[in-house]
Protein backbone atom coordinates (compact mmCIF):
# COMPACT_ATOMS: atom_id res chain seq x y z
CA UNK A 1 0.00 0.00 0.00
CA UNK A 2 2.92 2.35 0.71
CA UNK A 3 4.09 1.97 -2.90
CA UNK A 4 0.66 3.05 -4.18
CA UNK A 5 0.82 6.20 -2.08
CA UNK A 6 4.23 7.02 -3.55
CA UNK A 7 2.90 6.64 -7.10
CA UNK A 8 -0.39 8.47 -6.55
CA UNK A 9 -0.93 11.75 -4.66
CA UNK A 10 -3.27 11.47 -1.65
CA UNK A 11 -5.66 14.13 -3.04
CA UNK A 12 -6.31 12.18 -6.25
CA UNK A 13 -8.47 9.49 -4.67
CA UNK A 14 -10.60 12.19 -3.01
CA UNK A 15 -10.90 14.04 -6.33
CA UNK A 16 -12.06 10.88 -8.10
CA UNK A 17 -14.69 10.22 -5.41
CA UNK A 18 -15.99 13.82 -5.26
CA UNK A 19 -19.49 14.76 -6.43
CA UNK A 20 -19.21 17.53 -8.98
CA UNK A 21 -21.96 19.58 -10.61
CA UNK A 22 -24.39 19.36 -7.73
CA UNK A 23 -26.26 22.50 -6.72
CA UNK A 24 -24.26 24.45 -4.16
CA UNK A 25 -26.35 25.35 -1.12
CA UNK A 26 -24.15 28.19 0.17
CA UNK A 27 -24.67 30.29 -2.94
CA UNK A 28 -28.01 28.79 -3.91
CA UNK A 29 -29.54 32.20 -4.58
CA UNK A 30 -27.34 32.56 -7.67
CA UNK A 31 -28.53 30.94 -10.87
CA UNK A 32 -26.52 27.94 -12.13
CA UNK A 33 -24.27 27.65 -9.06
CA UNK A 34 -22.71 24.23 -9.32
CA UNK A 35 -19.63 22.72 -7.72
CA UNK A 36 -17.03 22.40 -10.43
CA UNK A 37 -13.79 23.45 -8.68
CA UNK A 38 -11.53 21.36 -6.47
CA UNK A 39 -8.66 22.50 -4.26
CA UNK A 40 -5.91 19.90 -4.14
CA UNK A 41 -4.40 21.58 -1.07
CA UNK A 42 -7.55 21.62 1.07
CA UNK A 43 -8.88 18.30 -0.34
CA UNK A 44 -12.37 19.12 0.85
CA UNK A 45 -15.61 19.11 -1.08
CA UNK A 46 -15.94 20.65 -4.53
CA UNK A 47 -17.03 24.28 -4.55
CA UNK A 48 -18.47 26.92 -6.88
CA UNK A 49 -16.74 29.85 -8.59
CA UNK A 50 -17.92 32.26 -5.89
CA UNK A 51 -15.77 30.37 -3.35
CA UNK A 52 -12.53 30.82 -5.31
CA UNK A 53 -11.48 33.70 -3.03
CA UNK A 54 -11.46 31.26 -0.09
CA UNK A 55 -8.74 29.30 -1.92
CA UNK A 56 -6.63 32.22 -3.09
CA UNK A 57 -3.07 31.09 -3.94
CA UNK A 58 -4.11 27.42 -3.73
CA UNK A 59 -3.86 24.88 -6.52
CA UNK A 60 -7.35 24.63 -8.02
CA UNK A 61 -8.56 22.22 -10.69
CA UNK A 62 -11.70 23.06 -12.65
CA UNK A 63 -13.93 20.20 -13.75
CA UNK A 64 -16.00 20.21 -16.90
CA UNK A 65 -18.72 17.96 -18.34
CA UNK A 66 -18.51 16.19 -21.67
CA UNK A 67 -20.60 13.29 -22.87
CA UNK A 68 -22.43 13.31 -19.52
CA UNK A 69 -19.13 12.58 -17.73
CA UNK A 70 -16.78 14.68 -15.60
CA UNK A 71 -13.53 15.65 -17.23
CA UNK A 72 -10.58 17.96 -16.80
CA UNK A 73 -8.39 19.69 -19.35
CA UNK A 74 -5.13 17.84 -19.89
CA UNK A 75 -3.17 21.13 -19.69
CA UNK A 76 -4.64 21.80 -16.23
CA UNK A 77 -4.11 18.36 -14.67
CA UNK A 78 -0.66 17.61 -16.11
CA UNK A 79 0.77 20.38 -13.93
CA UNK A 80 0.02 18.19 -10.92
CA UNK A 81 0.23 14.57 -12.07
CA UNK A 82 1.56 12.44 -14.90
CA UNK A 83 -1.34 11.65 -17.23
CA UNK A 84 0.74 9.49 -19.54
CA UNK A 85 -0.97 6.32 -20.82
CA UNK A 86 -4.45 7.92 -20.45
CA UNK A 87 -6.39 8.44 -23.68
CA UNK A 88 -7.02 12.18 -24.25
CA UNK A 89 -10.05 13.38 -26.19
CA UNK A 90 -10.59 16.61 -28.11
CA UNK A 91 -13.52 18.73 -26.89
CA UNK A 92 -13.90 22.31 -28.12
CA UNK A 93 -10.35 22.26 -29.53
CA UNK A 94 -8.88 21.31 -26.14
CA UNK A 95 -7.57 17.97 -24.94
CA UNK A 96 -9.46 16.56 -21.99
CA UNK A 97 -9.27 13.40 -19.95
CA UNK A 98 -12.18 11.81 -18.12
CA UNK A 99 -12.12 11.43 -14.35
CA UNK A 100 -13.90 8.09 -14.25
CA UNK A 101 -14.55 5.34 -16.75
CA UNK A 102 -17.67 5.89 -18.80
CA UNK A 103 -20.42 3.34 -19.31
CA UNK A 104 -20.55 1.52 -22.62
CA UNK A 105 -22.42 -1.27 -24.31
CA UNK A 106 -20.11 -3.97 -25.64
CA UNK A 107 -17.15 -3.56 -27.92
CA UNK A 108 -17.53 -2.35 -31.49
CA UNK A 109 -16.35 -4.70 -34.21
CA UNK A 110 -12.68 -4.49 -35.06
CA UNK A 111 -11.55 -2.83 -31.83
CA UNK A 112 -7.94 -3.69 -31.13
CA UNK A 113 -7.10 -1.32 -28.27
CA UNK A 114 -9.00 -1.38 -24.99
CA UNK A 115 -8.57 0.07 -21.50
CA UNK A 116 -6.55 -2.31 -19.34
CA UNK A 117 -8.98 -1.89 -16.43
CA UNK A 118 -12.57 -1.35 -17.62
CA UNK A 119 -12.16 -2.81 -21.14
CA UNK A 120 -13.64 0.27 -22.86
CA UNK A 121 -12.46 0.73 -26.45
CA UNK A 122 -9.75 3.34 -27.02
CA UNK A 123 -9.37 5.21 -30.32
CA UNK A 124 -5.57 5.33 -30.23
CA UNK A 125 -3.26 2.33 -29.92
CA UNK A 126 -0.61 3.98 -27.75
CA UNK A 127 -2.80 4.49 -24.64
CA UNK A 128 -3.61 2.00 -21.89
CA UNK A 129 -6.40 3.66 -19.89
CA UNK A 130 -9.59 5.57 -20.64
CA UNK A 131 -9.65 7.71 -17.48
CA UNK A 132 -7.78 8.91 -14.41
CA UNK A 133 -9.65 6.41 -12.24
CA UNK A 134 -8.60 3.48 -14.44
CA UNK A 135 -4.93 4.47 -14.21
CA UNK A 136 -5.38 4.94 -10.44
CA UNK A 137 -6.83 1.42 -10.22
CA UNK A 138 -3.94 0.05 -12.27
CA UNK A 139 -1.44 1.58 -9.85
CA UNK A 140 -3.40 0.11 -6.93
CA UNK A 141 -3.28 -3.32 -8.60
CA UNK A 142 0.48 -3.02 -9.05
CA UNK A 143 0.73 -2.55 -12.82
CA UNK A 144 4.43 -2.14 -13.65
CA UNK A 145 5.75 1.24 -14.78
CA UNK A 146 2.55 3.13 -13.88
CA UNK A 147 2.76 6.25 -11.76
CA UNK A 148 1.20 9.67 -11.40
CA UNK A 149 4.53 11.11 -10.22
CA UNK A 150 5.85 13.91 -12.37
CA UNK A 151 9.35 13.48 -13.72
CA UNK A 152 11.88 15.79 -12.17
CA UNK A 153 13.12 18.58 -14.38
CA UNK A 154 16.67 17.24 -14.08
CA UNK A 155 15.72 13.88 -15.56
CA UNK A 156 13.78 15.42 -18.43
CA UNK A 157 16.48 17.88 -19.47
CA UNK A 158 18.34 17.05 -22.61
CA UNK A 159 21.78 18.36 -23.42
CA UNK A 160 22.46 19.23 -27.03
CA UNK A 161 25.77 19.69 -28.87
CA UNK A 162 25.87 23.42 -28.15
CA UNK A 163 26.08 22.86 -24.38
CA UNK A 164 29.45 24.01 -23.04
CA UNK A 165 31.06 23.84 -19.64
CA UNK A 166 32.85 27.02 -18.67
CA UNK A 167 35.86 26.56 -16.46
CA UNK A 168 36.45 28.85 -13.55
CA UNK A 169 39.03 31.55 -14.12
CA UNK A 170 40.65 30.84 -10.75
CA UNK A 171 44.03 29.12 -10.78
CA UNK A 172 44.09 25.36 -10.13
CA UNK A 173 46.18 25.75 -7.01
CA UNK A 174 43.49 27.69 -5.11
Amino acid sequence: MQEVENCSPPWLKLLLEANFFVDYQTHGHYKYMQCNHYCIECTGNPFCSYCLDDHKNHQIIQMRRSSLSNDVRVDDIRKHINVGAIQPYMINKRQITFLNSRPYIGLPCGVTNICNICRRSLPAANFEFCSLSCKHEAIYRGFPKQTFALETKLSTCEVDDSFQIYQSSTPKGN
